[in-house]
C-alpha cells in the first residue's frame, strides 16, 4: 500500500497496525578534508516513524542520503516494512513522504 503522509500523520493498515511520520531531520555532510573523492560533501535526510500494533509500539528510522552515501530507504518492525519512496518540500510545512507499507508475510495469508 503507498500512502502519502505528512509530518505527525498517521495510516492504518487493513490489520489494525498504525503507522505514523513523527518527524524528519535534513543535515548536510561535509567532505572529508583528507580525502573528499572518497567521502563527498553532500545531504541528508532521516526519517522517523512509529509502528502501533494493540500494545506493541516501535519505532524505524530510514535515510535518503545523497549519492557517494548509502541510503536505508527501507525499515522493518515484527515483519512490517516501510520503504520512502519520494519526499518532497522539506523544511516546509507542506512537507510529505511517500511510503510503500507491507504487512508482514503471516499477516498477508
Amino acid at each position: 500500500m503507498d500512502v502519502t503522509l505528512a509530518e505527525k500523520q498517521s495510516a492504518e493498515l487493513s490489520d489494525g497496525t498504525k503507522v505514523t511520520f513523527d518527524s524528519y531531520t535534513v543535515e548536510e555532510i561535509a567532505a572529508s578534508p583528507i580525502d573528499p573523492k572518497a567521502y563527498p560533501a553532500g545531504s541528508g535526510v532521516t526519517f522517523t516513524f512509529t509502528f502501533e500494533h494493540g500494545k506493541d509500539k516501535g519505532t524505524i528510522q530510514t535515510s535518503q542520503l545523497s549519492t557517494g552515501y548509502d541510503s536505508k530507504l527501507t525499515g522493518e518492525w515484527k515483519g512490517y516494512t516501510i520503504r520512502v519512496k519520494r519526499f518532497e518540500g522539506a523544511l516546509t510545512p507542506d512537507a510529505k513522504v511517500l511510503v510503500r507499507l507491507a504487512l508482514p508475510a503471516a499477516a498477508k495469508k
